[in-house]
């Protein structure tokens, strides 16, 4: 896991979850001194300033962000509720907007930070709400995704000071690196 492979090069880490995040810290670490669990709604601006809080209150900086929140609603267009569509719009778009934004100023302050954004092929190369997992909303979390990344990269990478680093997966097609 993502997590796993950050610990094995030795970082501290933040899991933000809305359900289990306490649960997995300790899974990872029983001693608690490098993984700590914050229970996060990565949609809400609250939520994510007090993991932010967290993390540096814990750890005294932090190096890299991981978007990797994401949901699907497997549905075709005429039963996909706006209900739906809000919920995938917010957990895979609108989160990686605040988040970023959030872990910002800790960068810029740091003059250094690392934004890592994944996203789902299936975005791409799923069906429209077909047993394959795509489906409009998904298709909108990706897509927008990409345009949101390149408008933080070019809005500002530049200007955080000594390095930033945006990069998505493979999946997307795509890596960008200032």
């Amino acid at each position: 896991s993502i997590v796993e492979g950050f610990l094995a090069e030795g970082a501290n880490i933040v899991i933000a979850d809305c359900s289990n995040a306490d649960d997995a810290a300790k899974e990872l670490d029983k001693s608690g001194d490098r993984v700590v669990g914050v229970s996060c709604d990565v949609s809400s601006q609250s939520d994510t300033e007090q993991m932010a809080k967290t993390a540096l209150d814990k750890f005294g900086r932090i190096d890299v962000l991981v978007n990797n929140a994401g949901i699907n609603m497997n549905k075709k267009i005429e039963t996909l509720e706006l209900v739906d569509w809000d919920n995938v719009f917010n957990i895979n778009l609108r989160s990686m907007y605040i988040l970023c934004k959030q872990f910002w100023s800790v960068f810029k302050a740091q003059k250094f930070g690392v934004i890592i954004n994944m996203s789902s092929i299936m975005g791409r190369a799923g069906g429209v709400g077909d047993e394959q997992g795509g489906g409009p909303g998904r298709n909108l979390g990706v897509g927008g995704l990409v345009g949101a990344e390149d408008a933080v990269h070019r809005g500002g990478a530049a200007r955080v000071g000594e390095k930033l680093r945006l990069v998505t997966d493979e999946a997307a097609g795509r890596s960008v690196e200032q």
